[in-house]
């Protein structure tokens, strides 16, 4: 094989695999994300990663970025930003981050520009992160609950196209 031949094999490659952007790339549940792709020996192959968080500089990010992960810096509380981060993704995994603020609006706020940005984008596929609503007996004083459910339901009236 031919060094002209090498070349157009790895531009037939890269063009062939897609890219999912990861909010969240450096915490908890991104983060398990990115790390399930780059271990799966097809993901890997077939997925480009675009990680988004906060700040592309701090170490973690850093880290992801020499493994291969595109990172990219994105604020979810400005819908133009999350645009800017997504375009061109083929699927995004959505994760919100109640702690940046500790307010049941700013979650969902957080939530409703995500789903809204990712519609406007086009996006094939977004992968929610959510938890059940719990409403009633023992669970029912986890605060953390009720955002995460109200992101999904404005997740779920914006007509985009949900995967089961």
């Amino acid at each position: 094989m031919s060094d002209r031949d090498s070349i157009n094999t790895l531009s037939v490659s890269v063009n062939m695999t897609k890219l999912i952007t990861i909010f969240g790339s450096t915490g908890n549940q991104g983060g398990s994300v990115v790390r399930a792709i780059l271990a799966h020996p097809e993901l890997s192959r077939s997925w480009r990663i675009r990680g988004i968080t906060r700040d592309p500089s701090k170490p973690n990010a850093v880290e992801l970025s020499q493994q291969g992960v595109q990172m990219v810096a994105a604020d979810l509380s400005s819908k133009s930003s999350i645009l800017q981060a997504i375009r061109g993704s083929d699927a995004v995994f959505g994760v919100t981050n109640y702690w940046e603020k500790g307010t049941l609006e700013f979650e969902v706020m957080q939530g409703k520009n995500l789903a809204d940005a990712a519609k406007e984008a086009g996006i094939s596929h977004l992968i929610w992160s959510s938890l059940p609503f719990v409403s009633k007996g023992r669970m029912c004083l986890l605060f953390l609950f009720p955002p995460v459910h109200l992101s999904e339901a404005n997740l779920y009236s914006s007509n985009t196209r949900k995967t089961p």
